[in-house]
């Protein structure tokens, strides 16, 4: 018979932490959200220069530009 395993097999929170364990990861979750958002918003400028304009857009430059709501909409994410 196969087991399943899962995340609590391995982690378990000390009794009498798990108030602050909820915290901990509320704070770290929303940290990673932030961090993806402004990934994903990088991405998409960086796409929609390449894809749609055809030029390149490094990083750096990408961070002080902005698109539009129908430019983001051009944007394809196959990848």
């Amino acid at each position: 018979m196969i087991h399943d395993v899962c995340m609590q097999d391995f982690f378990r929170c000390n009794e009498g932490f798990e108030d602050q364990a909820v915290r901990v990861q509320d704070k770290v979750c929303g940290s990673r959200l932030l961090d993806l958002y402004h990934k994903m918003r990088l991405q998409c400028i960086i796409n929609y220069n390449t894809d749609v304009l055809g030029q390149v857009v490094w990083k750096p430059d990408a961070r002080t530009m902005t698109l539009t709501r129908e430019q983001y909409l051009l944007v394809s994410m196959k990848h």
